[in-house]
């Protein structure tokens, strides 16, 4: 097996368990967002941060873009780990 293929190997992993971790973060994210209660406005105001009903949206686009890319590395990861 040449080096550069277990290089490729490994920093493919690498990335597959970053997209993971990011795909739990957004999630978190995503979850508490979507549990505040929002004003009629859109706001939820904390006593610190107001945050904004938007905020939604974009954290779930990210949740399913880096849930995309988890899947697919995990299918190529575990495409170059089959023996």
């Amino acid at each position: 097996m040449k080096i550069s293929f277990i290089i490729l190997r490994v920093f493919v992993t690498a990335l597959a368990i970053i997209s993971m971790l990011l795909t739990f973060v957004f999630g978190y994210f995503l979850y508490q967002r979507a549990a505040m209660d929002f004003n009629s406005e859109g706001n939820y105001f904390d006593g610190i941060v107001t945050y904004h009903q938007q905020s939604i949206t974009g954290y779930g686009v990210c949740f399913v873009i880096s849930l995309l890319i988890s899947v697919f590395l995990f299918f190529i990861v575990k495409r170059t780990y089959k023996v």
